[in-house]
């Protein structure tokens, strides 16, 4: 073993150009994918706050998520007369940190929605009507994917993406839900929005 390490020991000292070669290559490789940088991060970051100063600010992009769901409540309302909704309207349920790419983006947040319990159910004779006068209304505010549909007896469920990767949620069982999951936002007012 002693002997092996010596040539190999000998090896490096007897082509020291190589070795320096090899080290320049491991750098050049580090400079060309940006590993041992700060330089890309950064750019990224700028690039993920530039993508979130094109959206709405977060008290924005709360309103209309409150205007949905008061939108939606009143189509369900018309669809199934016995349904009674508790609670004042829409309201911001909670908020929290923006999750992944937009960790590190400094003052976001995302905001989930809600409208309160209705009491009953849609009834599934109209769940189909329901589901794309629903889609039809959420498709205005930007929620023009479906993600999920469940027509199962008792367990009827609809939920849509948008844009921002935010959800609107709708489930209706003995009783029925309507929430919405935000997408991440800049919290803060930008300054084209303050006067002074």
């Amino acid at each position: 073993m002693e002997r092996h390490l010596a040539e190999h020991h000998h090896h490096l000292k007897t082509f020291p150009a190589l070795r320096r070669l090899a080290w320049l290559s491991v750098l050049v490789a580090l400079a060309i994918t940006g590993c041992g940088s700060t330089g890309s991060a950064a750019k990224s970051d700028m690039n993920l706050q530039e993508q979130l100063q094109d959206r709405p600010s977060f008290a924005q992009a709360g309103n209309d998520y409150k205007a949905l769901l008061e939108e939606v409540r009143d189509l369900l309302s018309d669809l199934a007369p016995d349904l009674v909704w508790d609670g004042d309207g829409a309201r911001e349920k909670g908020e929290s940190f923006c999750s992944e790419p937009f960790t590190d983006v400094p003052d976001t947040r995302y905001g989930i929605y809600d409208i309160g319990i209705g009491k009953g159910a849609v009834p599934e004779e109209r769940w189909a009507e329901a589901q794309k006068k629903v889609a039809a209304v959420a498709a205005q505010y930007g929620f023009t994917e479906v993600a999920l549909e469940n027509h199962t007896p008792g367990n009827l469920i609809l939920v849509i993406a948008g844009k921002w990767d935010d959800t609107l949620e709708l489930r209706s069982a003995k009783n029925t839900t309507l929430a919405v999951f935000g997408g991440c936002f800049i919290k803060s007012a930008s300054p084209e929005t303050t006067s002074s």
